[in-house]
């Protein structure tokens, strides 16, 4: 078995549980077929002017996980600090008995900071390395940043190059020999498993779920709902799960439509919304890989979604609705998809198909 050392910036911590939730998925999978390791890399705004904790811990999945987290009012000037945050990682690897030289494999999350911190680390134990990319900002830190230049170096000597989508490789292998380039997409937890719709006749519930800032774009499918409202004899619901600022101006544009803001909530808790909803509505402006919108089509839900990014790569008629972000098309495609007769068995089945924990950890495998 492969000894392997996996090193990201971006991975859940206590006080940020979802935060990188994705990136943290792709560990669980590694750990079943590798002896891994985690290095959490924790960078995040602070009130003191620095405040360094290093701890290491067995999570609840069996993840091995060596924590580094800053503390700082100048969060972001560490972020940027890669000679900084290599002290830290010598001094926390030593202090946790981390020997590098016994590892095979040494894999990245994400290219800056991750991957070029993970590149200088290889380097200097003369170790292969992997890098996965999940960054949809990607092309524009290559032709801007003051880190460019490492950053292109991590795609040129990287063993290979795994992106989670077939729009992230199109972008990828701008860099990149496209030979070394693999998609393979991030994982839906087993948690999110199908039940039979139970239809009511009388209502229409919308579920959607999201970060509530840009790029997201509820304001087209909300406008849209209140159209389709005017008419619509079924009493129409809007579940929004998450916070952030958008939602002020969702409040002031409904007034046909009901409106349910739920919050935060827990995966296992937001299952059951899933289920109980007749369609998930995901409006973006972009996206590298709407997670929220695979889920849905793990319970069966179909998905009306915005024809951009990595959604046209997932939805078409057998599970959803593609729109412009136009209200004009919101309408348009709402309407088409809530005279659609919908297969929900066979939208989760497919979903699974591509995106199971254990469909990843055996592409993961014929890629280390």
């Amino acid at each position: 078995m492969q000894k392997v050392l996996f090193i990201a910036h971006w991975f859940p911590t206590s006080d940020f549980p979802l935060k990188g939730i994705f990136v943290r998925n792709h560990a669980v999978c590694l750990n079943a077929i590798c002896d891994l390791t985690v290095v959490n890399f924790s960078i995040e705004y602070g009130k003191s002017l620095r405040k360094v904790e290093i701890s290491r811990a067995v999570d609840r999945d069996g993840l091995d996980i060596l924590e580094i987290r800053i503390r700082s009012r100048f969060y972001k000037l560490f972020y940027y600090a890669l000679n900084y945050q290599q002290r830290l990682l010598k001094k926390a690897l030593l202090g946790s008995d981390i020997d590098v030289n016994s590892f095979d494999l040494l894999v990245s999350n994400v290219l800056f900071p991750s991957g070029i911190g993970t590149m200088r680390l290889a380097e200097r134990f003369q170790k292969p390395f992997i890098h996965i990319e999940h960054w949809s900002h990607l092309s524009g830190f290559l032709a801007r940043d003051s880190y460019r230049k490492e950053g292109q170096l991590v795609l040129d000597r990287a063993k290979s190059v795994i992106v989670v989508s077939d729009l992230l490789k199109q972008s990828m292998v701008q860099f990149c020999d496209p030979a070394k380039v693999h998609v393979i997409p991030n994982v839906v937890k087993s948690y999110f498993d199908f039940a039979p719709k139970h239809k009511n006749d009388e209502v229409l519930y919308f579920l959607a779920v999201a970060s509530w800032k840009a790029p997201k774009n509820p304001f087209v499918y909300v406008r849209a709902l209140e159209e389709i409202a005017k008419t619509e004899k079924r009493r129409i619901v809007l579940a929004q799960v998450g916070d952030g600022p958008q939602l002020i101006e969702v409040k002031k544009l409904i007034k046909n439509t009901e409106l349910r803001l739920l919050g935060q909530i827990a995966n296992t808790e937001l299952s059951q919304h899933y289920h109980s909803a007749d369609f998930f509505l995901h409006g973006s402006d972009y996206e590298t890989f709407s997670i929220v919108s695979i889920e849905a089509l793990f319970t069966g839900t179909p998905v009306i979604g915005s024809r951009v990014g990595v959604l046209p790569e997932v939805i078409d008629v057998s599970n959803g609705v593609l729109c412009d972000n136009t209200v004009e098309s919101w309408v348009d495609g709402i309407g088409a998809a809530i005279s659609r007769n919908y297969d929900h068995e066979m939208i989760s089945e497919n979903a699974k198909r591509s995106f199971s924990e254990e469909h990843v950890r055996d592409l993961i495998a014929a890629r280390i």
